[in-house]
């Protein structure tokens, strides 16, 4: 990505950061999942703008956290939290971790990336942790976005299509949950949705009309936009005795065995 276009790829992002409930709601969820255990080790994959991770450290008290991210949209960090511009396919670590996030960053892997990347994940899982991996689902708003302007042979799988059988080799549970952006008006749900269709920038430039047409349906009295985005948030365990802390009740359960280890190089410990 050129200097240039990251700049506006980073405005967009903080824009989208700052209209949509997202963190509020992935806090809520997570609450849900962790709220009887104490949580030492935490690491976010794919941090972004740091606003997700630092509420989750600051809420759940989480002394020890590592955020990755291949850009350092925060330069605030707490004294908690270390920051590391990374992929997560490089990342090397010698500890494991309690709790893993990865809201939104399996969707710019490949199949074969995320196949390494889930895997990554759970070898990464102390044995009572858990993972958390939310991707947008393949139904709603989102899939009906993309079909303006995605080429038509990336429309065939989506992420949840393709993670899917990938997650199901291990321990899972998964559940539905929404979240809504708040835009202005429809120019500014344009520059929010610039982001989201961050791919395929060029295509979402040029179908700007017809991709203002769709935002419409979801324009209020007041010409505010509304827009609600479904999530699909899948868990991953190792030790079964990590379901009896927890109530589950709105979770699937599909699970299976998982594999081996990650391999991991020797370094001085940050914590």
């Amino acid at each position: 990505m050129q200097k240039g276009s990251f700049y506006i790829h980073a405005q967009d992002f903080l824009l989208f950061r700052k209209t949509t409930d997202e963190v509020s709601v992935i806090t809520r969820q997570i609450s849900k999942i962790i709220f009887k255990k104490h949580i030492n080790s935490f690491l976010d994959i794919g941090s972004g703008s740091g606003e997700l991770t630092k509420t989750i450290v600051k809420k759940f008290k989480i002394k020890n956290t590592i955020a990755i991210d291949r850009h350092n949209f925060d330069k605030k960090w707490f004294k908690n939290i270390i920051f590391i511009k990374t992929d997560w396919l490089k990342f090397i670590y010698p500890k494991k971790f309690d709790f893993i996030l990865s809201a939104h960053s399996m969707g710019y892997l490949s199949f074969k990336q995320a196949e390494k990347g889930i895997r990554k994940i759970y070898d990464y899982l102390d044995e009572n942790g858990c993972a958390v991996i939310i991707v947008y689902d393949n139904q709603g708003n989102w899939p009906d976005f993309k079909k303006i302007f995605y080429p038509k042979n990336k429309l065939k799988k989506s992420t949840v299509d393709y993670i899917e059988p990938i997650i199901s080799k291990y321990n899972f549970r998964e559940k539905i949950f929404f979240t809504k952006i708040y835009a202005k008006n429809i120019k500014q749900m344009l520059q929010i949705s610039r982001f989201l269709g961050e791919k395929y920038i060029s295509s979402y430039l040029k179908e700007n009309k017809k991709i203002s047409i769709f935002l419409q349906k979801f324009q209020k009295g007041n010409k505010t936009i509304v827009f609600p985005l479904k999530h699909r948030l899948f868990i991953l365990y190792k030790n079964k005795k990590f379901l009896n802390n927890f109530s589950f009740s709105s979770f699937t359960n599909r699970p299976q065995k998982g594999a081996g280890k990650w391999k991991t190089h020797d370094f001085s410990l940050l914590w």
